[in-house]
């Protein structure tokens, strides 16, 4: 079994809870597609955010964003 850690970073255009998921999820599927990686076989995301980045948790966006369905364990710091 291969594991591998990936960064990356992103920028929210404002402080909502929308742009905040709307960011996130562009990450992830971006991450996703440049390391053609398949999300059934992330064992897990951690996420953090800058303190003023206080709206929304990027963790529960990652659990909307289809096929993340698995479980796999999502953290925000």
């Amino acid at each position: 079994m291969n594991v591998r850690g990936i960064r990356g970073a992103v920028q929210a255009d404002s402080k909502s809870e929308e742009s905040i998921f709307e960011a996130t999820q562009q990450l992830l599927t971006t991450l996703l597609a440049r390391n053609s990686l398949d999300q059934t076989t992330i064992v897990s995301a951690f996420l953090t955010t800058t303190a003023d980045l206080d709206a929304a948790f990027p963790a529960y966006a990652v659990r909307e964003l289809g096929g993340w369905e698995s479980g796999a364990p999502s953290l925000c710091a």
